[in-house]
């Protein structure tokens, strides 16, 4: 398999997350979304969404001449300066109210881990700038949208345990 099939495969998972994530939203309200719901679907199809992207950056990278360990170099700058950008998004937009899964170490460690091995591959100090590092941070990427879609199901606003009421 090519770093492009991977990347590729990368995207169409990300688009999946994105859009399985609306079919979500449909069976599991009962009016209105609450407020935590709606920011966090607009969370996961923007994280959705920059993992797709970001599976395209090399290929476009490549078409405009880069190649070899600058295509990779570039690959994973851009890689940070997305990641960069979405936690200050996140950070901004941030509700103190709520506390979430996606918040706590199973986002920070791996979402931390990739800034670092991104910024590893850009730098090119410990190891030679490679697909393998690039690929990485986009499972952890993807792996991060996953999270999203797993507190969207998990943690209802409103859930109440089911009686044999409901099942009836």
């Amino acid at each position: 398999m090519t770093a492009a099939d991977a990347l590729l495969t990368i995207a169409e998972m990300a688009v999946g997350f994105a859009g399985f994530s609306a079919v979500v939203g449909v069976f599991t309200t009962r009016g209105e979304l609450s407020r935590l719901d709606r920011s966090r679907f607009v969370y996961l199809f923007t994280s959705a969404f920059a993992a797709a992207v970001l599976a395209f950056v090399p290929i476009l990278l490549s078409e405009s001449g880069f190649e070899g360990p600058e295509l990779w170099v570039a690959s994973s700058g851009t890689m940070v300066v997305v990641w960069l950008l979405g936690a200050a998004l996140g950070l901004r937009n941030r509700d103190p109210s709520v506390t979430s899964i996606v918040e706590g170490p199973l986002m920070f460690i791996p979402g931390v881990g990739n800034l670092l091995i991104q910024i590893g591959n850009v730098w090119g100090a410990f190891w030679h700038p490679s697909p393998a590092i690039y690929i990485a941070g986009n499972l952890i990427w993807l792996y991060a949208t996953g999270l999203i879609f797993v507190s969207i199901v998990l943690e209802r606003p409103a859930a109440r345990p089911a009686t044999d009421a409901d099942v009836e």
